[in-house]
C-alpha cells in the first residue's frame, strides 16, 4: 500500500507525517479477524516522511495491524489518526469482528474503503487526518508488472499505465528474452514470440492494461511462447 495525506492546511509550515506501525498475529474465528487492541500490538515500524513523499508498505506479513499516523510541526501534533487493517492468507477470506467483509474492487479512481475492508497490496491509499478517520484507494497511475519469460530469460519488469496496451508488453518481453538469449547464448530464444494468459484466458494484444485488468490479475499473469 502507498499512503497519502488529505485534509488540513499546512500551508507556510514544516510538517511531515510521521507513521508507527503496530502489528500483531491474526486471530481466527471462522475466518480471519480484525484487532482494535493497539495496546496488544508490538512495534513493527516506524518513521517521518514529507507530505509529498509517497510512502509504501510493502512485503507485509500475516497479521492484524495498526498504522498510527501524525502531522508533526518541530514537536508538536498537529492532527493524528488510526487505521486498522489486516493481510491475510487469502483476500477472499477477509473478515472483521466474524463479519464477511466485501472484497474491495480497485479502480484506478479513488474510492472509499469501508470499514473493515482490506485492499490489496501495490494500491495507493490516502488516510485522511481531519479526524473523519476516511480512507480511500486507487490502482497508481504508473505501476510495475513483473513476468517470468522462461528458464535463462528471467523477469521482465516494466512500468505501465492503464492505457498501455497488452502488445507493448509483450514487445518489451520479447526484446528482453533477445537480449538475453545473446547474452547467454540460446537457441532460438531470440526469436521468441509470446501471447500473455491470465490464468486459462488468453488476453488479446490490443486490449489495455486497464481493460484486461492486469492489476488484480497479477498473480496469475504468465507469457507462452507462439510458434514463430
Amino acid at each position: 500500500m502507498r499512503y497519502a495525506v488529505q485534509g488540513g492546511s499546512t500551508q507556510g509550515r514544516s510538517v511531515r507525517l510521521c507513521l508507527r506501525l503496530l502489528r500483531s498475529p491474526l486471530r481466527y474465528y471462522g475466518g480471519p479477524l480484525l484487532s482494535r487492541d493497539v495496546d496488544s500490538m508490538r512495534p513493527y515500524a516506524a518513521g517521518c516522511f514529507l507530505l509529498t513523499q509517497p510512502v509504501t508498505l510493502a512485503n507485509l506479513s500475516v497479521g492484524s495491524y495498526a498504522l498510527v499516523a501524525q502531522l508533526r510541526d518541530s514537536g508538536e501534533t498537529l492532527s493524528n489518526a488510526t487505521s486498522f487493517f489486516a493481510v491475510s492468507p487469502s483476500l477472499e477470506d477477509e473478515t472483521t469482528r466474524g463479519d464477511t467483509a466485501d472484497d474491495f474492487a480497485a479502480s484506478y479512481e479513488w474510492q472509499s474503503v469501508r470499514e473493515g475492508q482490506s485492499v490489496p497490496s501495490g494500491l495507493e491509499v490516502q488516510l485522511s487526518l481531519d479526524g473523519s478517520h476516511r480512507r480511500s484507494a486507487r490502482i497508481p497511475p504508473t505501476w510495475r508488472l513483473q513476468l517470468f519469460l522462461g528458464e535463462g530469460l528471467g523477469f521482465l519488469r516494466t512500468d505501465v499505465l492503464r492505457d498501455t496496451r497488452v502488445r507493448e508488453v509483450l514487445a518489451a518481453a520479447e526484446a528482453q528474452a533477445a537480449a538475453a538469449a545473446l547474452r547467454h547464448h540460446l537457441d532460438g530464444a531470440h526469436k521468441a514470440c509470446f501471447s500473455l494468459f491470465a490464468g486459462s484466458d488468453w488476453l488479446d494484444a490490443e486490449s489495455t492494461v486497464e481493460s484486461a485488468q492486469l492489476f488484480s490479475r497479477r498473480g496469475q499473469l504468465h507469457v507462452r511462447r507462439r510458434p514463430t
